[in-house]
């Protein structure tokens, strides 16, 4: 039986942070998904990391995206069975319920068998401040021209006749994921936000990583 989510998460020589991460993922209160880990030939031991959950649900690979983040993505989207692809990086960690709101939100929405864009509110935290942000609700491409205003570990989308990929042109390091929403909605994806803030953000000087 196939998974409802699947969740793909990208990580490189992070193994602390990304341990935290996984614990969130795996301890949501909505459990019907998969965890697919696309490492970037990290210089730990990364099977042995993941090994230590003992989590049938977590499916690691490791592809060497030689310093294109857009490349494990798609890797990622490529090994994907769920109708619902969910999004984390490496250094960020989901509240327990993140994924139980979502799913939710897309059944009494009957958007299932249609094509979205699922983003959420988060909390930006480093060891000096947490910052709780108000983001803005996408209506139009014009709302995507000058900033993205959706942080990558909220985001949820559907897996229906998905042919768009993160664009993995070096030029476009650092922005693919902003290029790779205003494709969505350049091919009428719909784009709905969730007020709440249910995903802690990392925000440092190396959060722009090559994961």
């Amino acid at each position: 039986m196939m998974p409802k989510v699947s969740v793909i998460l990208t990580t490189y020589n992070r193994p602390e942070l990304v341990k935290k991460t996984i614990d969130s993922i795996l301890n949501q209160t909505f459990q019907d998904f998969e965890l697919i880990v696309v490492d970037n030939c990290s210089n730990y031991d990364f099977l042995q990391v993941i090994n230590a959950f003992n989590d049938k649900r977590i499916i690691p690979f490791q592809k060497n995206n030689h310093g294109i983040i857009a490349k494990n993505r798609n890797y990622g989207i490529s090994k994907a069975n769920g109708a619902f692809l969910a999004f984390c990086d490496d250094d960020d960690i989901w509240e327990p319920n993140k994924l139980e709101i979502q799913i939710n939100f897309i059944y009494r929405n009957k958007l299932e068998n249609n094509q979205f864009v699922l983003y959420t509110n988060c909390i930006e935290v480093n060891d000096d401040f947490s910052k709780n942000t108000n983001i803005k609700e996408i209506k139009s491409i014009n709302d995507l021209i000058y900033s993205s205003q959706i942080y990558f570990s909220t985001s949820m989308i559907s897996n229906i006749s998905l042919s768009e990929r993160f664009n993995e042109l070096p030029v476009f390091i650092a922005v693919e994921d902003y290029l790779f929403w205003m494709s969505l909605k350049a091919t009428n994806y719909n784009f709905f936000l969730i007020k709440e803030h249910l995903v802690k953000i990392h925000v440092d000087k190396s959060s722009m990583s090559l994961k």
